[in-house]
């Protein structure tokens, strides 16, 4: 008995779902380690923060919120670089 015949437009819209799944998730991954390796270089950029503000400062750069729990002026240069 021959195998069922597939249309080759069900199998590549199977493909485009599912690498549609994968481009999600690799852009929470991508956003969850900016974050975390954000905040690590803030924390020791030298000005005095605690990691908290540090961690709220990478996630509002790297969502583009927008969130600043210390003001700008107050970090060093090198903590507002990384922000830009």
């Amino acid at each position: 008995m021959p195998p069922p015949e597939t249309s080759s437009s069900s199998i590549v819209s199977g493909f485009v779902l599912q690498r549609e799944d994968n481009l999600a998730d690799e852009a929470d991954v991508y956003i969850i380690l900016s974050t975390l390796i954000g905040s690590l270089l803030i924390f020791a950029g030298g000005q005095s923060i605690s990691y908290i503000d540090s961690l709220y400062f990478a996630t509002g750069a790297c969502t583009q919120a927008g969130l600043n729990p210390v003001d700008l002026n107050k970090l060093s240069i090198w903590q507002q670089v990384r922000n830009y």
